[in-house]
């Protein structure tokens, strides 16, 4: 008789372990998911933020405060390249491009503003301000890009 419910108590805790290891499991994949998520908001919050700063160096040079702008050029330089090398894997091979051109094209602005000041012209200060909407335009379409993939995947 003990030994018969011996065996019925190890089946039950058998069971159990089993039930056990299931909810693990779930609670696993739910914590990757959710990791995930985080990381791909935090992504999404730093090219925000990196859109901003696109937007001040659209205003310095709209302002025409030569010094003001290199420097948020370089800033900007800086944090989209390590941005753009941080989140690479939740960035689709579009917006890496699209990234590494706002780099190139950030650069470009900051050189010419260090060397050469921001244009006397109408047309050549038109130029540098389409540079700079160019760049503020791809980082806030990243940025709106990832925060409508997060949304989607809320909605699931």
């Amino acid at each position: 008789m003990l030994s018969l419910l011996a065996n019925i108590a190890t089946i039950i805790g058998l069971f159990a372990s089993l039930a056990a290891w299931c909810s693990a499991s779930k609670a696993k994949k739910a914590a990757i998911d959710a990791r995930k998520a985080v990381r791909l908001g935090d992504a999404a919050e730093k090219l925000n933020s990196l859109g901003v700063r696109a937007t001040e160096l659209l205003a310095l040079v709209e302002g025409d405060d030569a010094a003001a702008a290199v420097l948020r050029g370089r800033d900007l330089t800086s944090d989209l390249v390590r941005a753009r090398l941080r989140w690479e894997r939740f960035i689709s091979p579009e917006s890496k491009t699209a990234l590494a051109e706002a780099v190139a094209q950030v650069q470009g602005i900051s050189l010419q503003i260090a060397t050469k000041g921001i244009p006397d012209t109408p047309q050549g200060k038109q130029r540098l301000l389409t540079f700079c909407h160019s760049v503020n335009q791809s980082l806030n379409a990243e940025s709106a890009k990832m925060l409508a993939e997060i949304e989607s995947r809320e909605e699931l």
